[in-house]
């Protein structure tokens, strides 16, 4: 996965395949993704989109209301893509909440948005909520076990921020990538450390203030509060 920078932030570049029959909609989710350097694969059927998942396509956008005559295919094709695999991420996009809203969520839709006038904020929204997911177990595994391996082996009289990123340990969660940036910020919030470089390497950001450099507590502050920003859960 490569980068892409937008704003006040660095995305990780991808394809989401779209499903949506309003062209003027679907125009504005594609400027919106390619905004943020991702690609959008779009389809017109519910068997376009499965097609793909069996190909390995992870990542969709589904509208669940298109048109008078296909007004349950989109709930349909939610249902069909979490068969084909459940670890699919399905974002759905509906002119109405409520009922819709209830049943996209049975059947585990990955978030819900009621369509604004602006689409390219739409596409925004889908990609910040497929990044904040939770990381995979094996990510979150192997990034407990460095994390314990960097804390065991740095000394805590170490003052030489240098070499507490050069660890191979930290080296190591820094190669995780996106996924590992909840973990950090969860980190930072229950045991303040000096996970500052590891976080700015992945996300290519340092929202630290001048004054609040080397107090560690202010500077994992202002990253916890960047991360709610950018709509982080942890």
């Amino acid at each position: 996965m490569s980068i892409a920078r937008s704003g006040r932030l660095v995305w990780p570049q991808g394809e989401f395949v779209v499903l949506e029959d309003n062209r003027q909609h679907l125009a504005g989710i594609r400027q919106g993704l390619a905004d943020l350097g991702w690609r959008a694969r779009s389809v017109s059927s519910s068997s376009g989109a499965l097609r793909l998942a069996r190909r390995g396509l992870k990542n969709y956008i589904v509208d669940i209301n298109m048109g008078i005559d296909r007004f349950s295919e989109g709930l349909d094709t939610l249902e069909k893509l979490k068969q084909v695999n459940a670890d699919i991420f399905v974002a759905v996009l509906s002119n109405y909440g409520g009922p819709w809203k209830v049943r996209a969520l049975k059947l585990r839709a990955d978030g819900f948005w009621k369509k604004s006038a602006d689409q390219r904020a739409d596409a925004r929204r889908v990609v910040v909520a497929l990044l904040s997911r939770r990381p995979r177990p094996e990510v979150e595994e192997r990034f407990q076990r460095l994390a314990a391996q960097w804390r065991k082996e740095v000394p805590k009289t170490c003052s030489s921020v240098t070499q507490m990123a050069m660890h191979p340990a930290y080296q190591g969660i820094i190669g995780l990538g996106w996924e590992a940036v909840p973990l950090l910020l969860s980190e930072l919030e229950n045991r303040p450390d000096h996970w500052f470089w590891a976080l700015k390497a992945i996300t290519g950001k340092n929202p630290i203030k001048p004054a609040h450099q080397g107090v560690v507590e202010a500077m994992a502050r202002a990253w916890i509060a960047w991360g709610r920003r950018q709509g982080y859960r942890w």
